[in-house]
């Protein structure tokens, strides 16, 4: 079962060894815009290239999700915005999808969990959902409300939110930690 990978040094190692150690930028790359937006694998493969012209032109994007049919406002960012520019051909038809190629989840997977090996991550715990997960996990990190997660993501509720980005732990953790 995918897992949020904790700390944010240990995800940023796992796409450098990614694009760097192994040579698979396009699925490091891959990765990055999956994360930075929270997507999942399927919505994230089906990026075109009128997507980013919109993008472009207005400084976000508006994505149907494939499993609930929503949707989500997605705002531009510096980590998306370079990753997208790298695979944009301003030549390609409208809704060809931006990756040049179709990104394959089994193959995807295969490269996530080789690079979490050699980081020193549980490669049983990464997956194509791992970097949706620790979207979550890591906005949670930050301050932000469940509530906006929980929204972010489609989710009905906030319980939902807090198992599915293994936030249980360490919301009983902070807590604790407060002084009352």
């Amino acid at each position: 079962m995918a897992k949020p990978v904790r700390e944010r040094e240990d995800l940023h190692n796992l796409l450098d060894v990614l694009s760097a150690q192994l040579g698979y930028e396009l699925y490091s790359d891959f990765a990055k815009v999956q994360y930075q937006w929270g997507l999942r694998f399927g919505d994230c493969a089906t990026i075109t290239h009128d997507d980013y012209r919109y993008l472009l032109a207005h400084g976000c994007l508006y994505l149907n999700e494939s499993k609930t049919g929503k949707e989500r406002p997605l705002s531009a960012n510096s980590v998306v915005m370079d990753v997208l520019s790298k695979y944009f051909n301003k030549d390609s038809s409208g809704n060809s999808v931006i990756w040049g190629k179709k990104v394959v989840r089994e193959t995807y997977n295969l490269k996530l969990k080789q690079a979490a090996e050699i980081v020193g991550l549980d490669s049983d715990s990464i997956s194509s959902h791992t970097l949706r997960k620790s979207f979550g996990y890591h906005l949670r990190q930050k301050g932000v409300s469940l509530d906006s997660i929980s929204e972010h993501y489609g989710h009905s509720n906030t319980a939902i939110t807090r198992r599915y980005a293994g936030l249980d732990v360490q919301d009983k953790l902070l807590l604790a930690a407060v002084p009352l």
